[in-house]
């Protein structure tokens, strides 16, 4: 899937309009709800959505690949939701304070947002390297868990465990990542 965004992104730049029409497939949903958290109005959504888009097409120059796609193009929705919640308290500071202080919330979560995206950045790339530490069986039963959805009982199935077991696996194996991505985070933080 990186792979494959990864060339989506390349050929993007070449000007395929094709391959970021690929990119809006894969991110359309992930962004619209990114934006539905801040703004109420499904049409302004959809604007705002189509908007991010059209900015993100503009700017791939500036997208150097140190993040994943998804976090650059959520920081692009994130910019053009701030606009758009900066205009509109410009065009409703007659309505009164209520509708200013609800809007001017919205702004300050939208900013802290920032901040989180860049902890789950660092998260996502503390679980990469976590996952590459781990033992053959172990990334075998994730991958068939989370990637191919297979129940605890098919997996049990084939490495001739309980369905009891296998869960109990799963929770000592997700136990395990948790603790490796805080230790690998607070050795960054150090």
């Amino acid at each position: 899937m990186e792979d494959e965004e990864a060339l989506l992104v390349a050929q993007s730049r070449e000007g395929s309009s094709e391959a970021f029409s690929r990119l809006v497939i894969l991110h359309q949903a992930p962004v619209r709800g990114y934006l539905a958290r801040f703004v109420r109005d499904i049409y302004a959504v959809g604007d705002l959505a189509q908007d991010t888009f059209v900015n993100a097409f503009r700017g791939l120059g500036s997208y150097k690949g140190d993040v994943p796609f998804r976090h650059w193009l959520l920081g692009v929705a994130r910019r053009r939701a701030l606009l758009y919640l900066r205009q509109k308290m410009r065009r409703q500071a007659h309505a009164g304070r209520l509708v200013t202080e609800v809007t001017a919330w919205m702004m300050r979560d939208l900013e802290d947002d920032e901040a989180q995206m860049a902890e789950r950045a660092r998260q996502l790339e503390a679980l990469g390297k976590c996952l590459a530490t781990l033992p053959g069986e172990s990334a075998q039963v994730l991958t068939e868990r989370y990637a191919d959805r297979r129940s605890a009982v098919e997996i049990g199935q084939r490495i001739g465990k309980s369905e009891g077991a296998v869960r109990i696996l799963l929770f000592r194996i997700r136990r395990d990542l948790r603790i490796c991505i805080e230790r690998r985070i607070a050795q960054e933080s150090a």
